[in-house]
């Protein structure tokens, strides 16, 4: 989607930023988990598997499509999948102080979840780096009732 985007940007050829806009619109639709505020990693998947990769990819994509529409609604969507794609999941393992950690004494200076460096696990700490993968809990809409 990124790719489509880009050419759009380029060429100013319509078609592409369409196609774009079609794809996210799929995501949207078929992907998006309401409850969970993620996006699935497949269709019907009840258990969704993010990497650094399909993570960067999916953040990346919606940043280009909230550039180009404004749409506040997306932005909205955008915020809540970081929460809870990067911050809740567990894929990023510990942050630096620039990241807004206000007690730099506390393992987590912020309440973000996400602890800093040197509170991250092992002897020395653990670097601010993503795991190669989680797993989310995707539940279908009929197995949560």
């Amino acid at each position: 989607m990124r790719g489509l985007i880009e050419a759009f940007k380029e060429l100013k050829d319509e078609r592409y930023l369409q196609a774009g806009k079609k794809i996210y619109a799929f995501m949207n639709v078929g992907l998006w988990d309401e409850q969970t505020g993620v996006y699935r990693s497949q269709v019907g998947a009840t258990v969704t598997e993010y990497t650094p990769l399909n993570l960067g990819a999916a953040l990346g994509a919606m940043r280009e499509i909230i550039l180009l529409t404004k749409a506040a609604s997306e932005l909205e969507r955008y915020k809540r999948f970081r929460v809870h794609g990067v911050d809740a999941s567990g894929i990023q393992q510990s942050v630096y102080e620039e990241t807004g950690e206000k007690d730099f004494y506390a393992k987590d200076g912020d309440g973000d979840g996400i602890p800093r460096m040197e509170y991250a696990g092992g002897a020395h700490g653990i670097a601010a780096v993503y795991a190669s993968r989680v797993e989310i809990q995707t539940p279908l809409e009929q197995a949560r009732k």
